[in-house]
């Protein structure tokens, strides 16, 4: 019957109505310093005898200390209230100089929160000023070789809404639509440079970019304007000193990145099959936005790349198929040319069928690539790449007199390009390279129809140093050379001397 109780009711022979029960059940609830007799009872009334106090009472005073010691176990001592009361008094002027400084920290914070920007949106911006001259020439187009200035400012606003996605919303102005390394004056696009731009000193929205996880080993891109094959595409890996080059030529494959498609709207994904191989594949389409043509009767490019890291060395193979309607003329007669097969090549490579007043016809092609980088050492890098395009005329055209055909649908070009490049990085001091490379930019081997082969072999060397003057300011003198340019024996050899200083914030 009295299994369970607690207290003073655990004794058979006490009741609630004693008048001592209170202060016994206190005593046995709170302290539990007093046992009753194995029969359970506590025998309340029997005469108590000294000896037997005494050992109740240091029952219960032990039971006492004991609690007091838990719960005080962390309790700071007086000897430890009196060395930090010591050590306040030494360092007095310290901690006031410290809350000082702290409420500064709080008023800043505040002020900053209550005019920051955003809360989502970060700035970046990049400005490059280039100063260079070009000198040499094309047949019958002799290059304006004069020393010119030109320059290229970028703004990106990168908001995000998860901490792990980006949108980024790019204004980006320049005033190198006809300056001396334009294709107006040198009459090629093999010398153009790199990190450039054609707007004519007016700012426009180049690039409308949203990309997100959708789990630890996919990640989706989603363009609305200026989608490049090389924003999804991993270049970088096997062109890790190449990829920032002065030239345009020997920076990467630009007949297989920057080919028909780019420009515009585009899809892209990049999946992590495991930690050494990973894929890259995308949709692009440059006149999405035009109402004549959409997403899938403009240029388009869909192509798919595997990538290796076999830690020293980087691997990527690639293939892409593309497509282009061709040129159009409006009713003044003005071109509105589409973009060709690649972006530093020579003009047969980038357009190998034309009708016989100029306009690019309407092509398909299969672009194969690869490429590698090997870290020979911590300070030499070997790089390089190799692509052969492979292109279809999709309709004929006739020559001028309408009865012989120019270009036959189905016939076929075989394009090449190939670079080498060898990168000193860390040479002089931290973050620097020296730079050398030697490749073939896109040369038509052959191209089937009326219109003559490229003859040679359009050729690039080059050798700069980059190197960051602070941690915002970096500088590359470069030099370079174009052996036959378009791809013509006749031609000169083409020159470039060029300083590039990159402001980044």
């Amino acid at each position: 019957m009295g299994q369970g109780l607690t207290g003073a009711s655990q004794f058979s022979d006490v009741s609630p109505g004693d008048w001592a029960f209170q202060a016994l059940d206190d005593l046995v609830r709170r302290y539990d310093c007093l046992k009753g007799y194995p029969n359970g009872t506590y025998r309340g009334n029997r005469a108590l005898s000294r000896y037997e106090f005494a050992a109740g009472l240091n029952a219960c005073l032990q039971q006492i200390e004991r609690l007091i010691a838990e719960t005080t176990a962390d309790f700071a001592t007086k000897e430890d209230l009196e060395t930090m009361s010591r050590l306040m008094e030494e360092f007095e002027a310290e901690l006031a100089m410290l809350g000082t400084r702290v409420d500064n920290l709080e008023s800043r914070v505040a002020f900053l929160e209550d005019n920051q920007f955003s809360t989502t949106t970060k700035l970046a911006g990049q400005v490059v000023w280039t100063l260079g001259v070009p000198w040499g020439g094309t047949a019958g187009l002799p290059v304006n070789d004069e020393l010119t200035f030109n320059y290229r400012a970028r703004l990106a606003f990168d908001t995000s809404f998860t901490g792990k996605d980006r949108l980024r919303t790019r204004l980006d102005t320049s005033n190198a639509a006809n300056g001396s390394f334009s294709g107006g004056n040198l009459g090629t696009s093999n010398a153009n440079l790199n990190i450039y731009g054609s707007e004519n000193n007016e700012v426009n929205v180049d690039k409308v970019w949203y990309r997100f996880p959708a789990s630890d080993k996919l990640m989706l891109h989603v363009f609305a304007r200026g989608a490049l094959i090389d924003d999804v595409l991993d270049v970088g890996s096997t062109a890790p000193y190449s990829y920032d080059d002065v030239p345009l030529g020997n920076a990467y494959n630009t007949a297989f990145h920057d080919t028909h498609g780019t420009g515009t709207a585009g899809v892209g994904a990049n999946y992590m099959i495991n930690d050494t191989f990973g894929i890259d594949l995308g949709f692009f389409s440059s006149q999405a936005n035009d109402a004549s043509r959409g997403l899938f009767a403009g240029n388009i490019a869909l192509p798919i790349q595997l990538n290796a890291d076999l830690g020293k060395l980087q691997l990527a193979v690639g293939y892409a198929r593309t497509f282009s309607p061709g040129d159009t003329r409006d009713a003044n007669g003005d071109i509105s040319s589409t973009i060709g097969l690649s972006s530093a090549g020579t003009s047969k490579a980038a357009k190998p069928f034309r009708d016989s007043t100029g306009l690019g016809l309407a092509t398909s092609a299969n672009h194969y690539h690869l490429s590698a980088s090997y870290d020979v050492s911590d300070s030499v890098n070997v790089s390089g790449w190799i692509g052969y395009t492979e292109a279809f005329a999709e309709v004929s055209a006739l020559a001028t007199d309408g009865l012989t055909a120019l270009v036959n649908k189905g016939e076929s070009a075989n394009i090449w390009n190939w670079a080498f490049n060898v990168s000193f990085p860390d040479l002089f001091q931290e973050a620097d390279v020296l730079r050398l490379g030697f490749g073939q930019l896109p040369t038509a081997a052959r191209v089937q129809g009326a219109t003559p082969d490229d003859d040679a072999s359009a050729l690039m060397a080059n050798i700069e140093y980059r190197f960051d003057v602070t941690d915002n300011i970096q500088l590359a003198p470069a030099f370079y050379a174009v052996f036959n340019p378009e791809g013509r024996k006749v031609n000169d050899t083409m020159y470039a001397a060029v300083l590039r200083t990159i402001f980044s914030f």
